[in-house]
């Protein structure tokens, strides 16, 4: 990430990650009975926010990047919005049967993977650029 422009970075960050929990279902699986027992057994490990850490300090760097460029805003806390950039995904791949029941659309298929990753990508944009000044 650091080789890429800060936009670019967090589109290439984002879009790995999405793709990694759409051909992983089983961690997801794992996620979603470790939060049916309220992170217990996640909690006893001494290492798992190591695992994490760095890829704060990536996301944290790039921000600071786009910041000092210019491209993003200041205020931006790197943690909240590695959060949001998961769930985004997470939302999407662990409803994606429920989703096809009420919608209609399959979101297992590539081309609508695709598709709302790049909108997901783009909203994730927007929230970090500088606000635009108000047209009268």
């Amino acid at each position: 990430m650091s080789g890429l422009q800060p936009a670019a970075a967090i589109r290439e960050s984002a879009q790995s990650i999405w793709t990694y929990l759409r051909e992983n279902p089983q961690w997801l699986s794992l996620i979603n009975k470790e939060n049916l027992h309220e992170g217990r057994y996640l909690e006893r490990s001494s290492k798992l926010r190591e695992t994490i850490s760095p890829v704060i300090d990536l996301v944290r760097v790039t921000i600071e990047r786009g910041v000092a460029a210019g491209e993003f805003r200041h205020g931006i806390d790197p943690l909240d919005f590695y959060v949001t950039l998961v769930e985004i995904g997470y939302y999407i791949v662990s409803n994606r049967f429920t989703l096809q029941a009420f919608t209609g659309r399959n979101y297992g298929e590539y081309h609508r993977q695709a598709s709302i990753s790049n909108l997901h990508a783009d909203m994730l944009l927007a929230y970090l650029r500088p606000a635009s000044p108000a047209v009268e």
